[in-house]
């Protein structure tokens, strides 16, 4: 019997609910957790793992910069980030004004935490996808 694969990045499943599209909204030096397309924020659930394969991010100020990571607490739109909050990606910097950088990443997000945005823009707005395994 055939199984149905479902794949986004390097990284597969077989259910079509894992897959996620998420986004966060930022200003000038503050850190925002992710939101799924309902507006609520996502937390990892216990004993899955969120892996994210795919980022879009527009930002309206040049040279500065953006990182990902994961807190045990959301925040939106905070001078502090959430909880114990970890980077799980280099930053990216030096970026153009009121461009859009999409890119292909590995980021793994465990259980029971909420994906976090950073970033110094003036105002930035970044989605992710990724797979909950």
């Amino acid at each position: 019997m055939a199984t149905t694969v479902y794949k986004l990045g390097g990284v597969r499943q077989d259910a079509i609910t894992g897959l996620k599209t998420l986004f966060a909204i930022v200003t000038a030096n503050n850190f925002s957790s992710f939101q799924s397309v309902t507006g609520t924020f996502y937390i990892v659930p216990a004993g899955k793992t969120f892996y994210v394969t795919h980022i879009m991010f527009h930002n309206s100020s040049a040279a500065k910069n953006f990182s990902v990571g994961h807190a045990d607490t959301q925040v939106s739109n905070s001078v502090a980030g959430g909880a114990n909050t970890v980077s799980v990606s280099a930053p990216m910097i030096n970026l153009a004004a009121n461009t859009m950088y999409e890119r292909d990443v590995f980021y793994i997000i465990p259980a029971a935490k909420y994906v976090e945005l950073y970033t110094n823009v003036n105002d930035g707005l970044m989605e992710i996808q990724g797979i909950e395994i």
